[in-house]
């Protein structure tokens, strides 16, 4: 692992992305784990992005939608995305106070793995730039449908992903 893992008490409304590599598949499912659940009608909403031509952020591919964050325990998205090579997830809260999740800092992000295994060691770099990695704020609703990211030097969700 390049950064440290802890805990990120998230910043409502700030879209936070992670990158990630993989062979070609499907998703099935998509988790954050909460450890310190958000205040009343708190949400988390996720989302996957496709890299821009600078690796960066790009257009949306799918938003989940949300799930609610009030308490703690693994949230969980299903879907049918296929991936292929770089792929960036997105995670916002919104409504209310927002919760704690698993995170690392730095340029740590997450692993993949194929059946069941949810929250592997995180040893892919988020961007080959060396900035801790991207976000954005003001994202209250819907994902935007093209990113504008900033760097952020900042922590960033462990992603649990499974693919089939």
């Amino acid at each position: 692992m390049v950064g440290a893992s802890g805990t990120l008490a998230m910043t409502a409304s700030k879209l936070y992305y992670v990158t990630a590599s993989f062979a070609p598949g499907q998703l099935d499912r998509i988790a954050l784990r909460v450890t310190t659940g958000g205040g009343s009608g708190s949400v988390i909403r996720v989302g996957i992005y496709a890299p821009a031509a600078n690796g960066l952020p790009g257009a949306l591919v799918v938003d989940l939608g949300t799930q609610v964050s009030t308490g703690t325990g693994t949230l969980e998205w299903t879907t049918t995305a296929a991936v292929s090579g770089l792929t960036i997830f997105g995670a916002v809260a919104q409504v209310g106070t927002a919760p704690t999740i698993s995170a690392v800092s730095s340029v740590d992000a997450c692993r993949a793995s194929s059946g069941a295994t949810y929250f592997a060691a995180a040893d892919l770099n988020l961007f080959a730039n060396g900035v801790g990695g991207y976000s954005e704020t003001s994202v209250t609703g819907a994902l935007p449908a093209s990113a504008t990211p900033v760097a952020d030097g900042g922590s960033f969700p462990v992603f649990g992903i499974r693919w089939v």
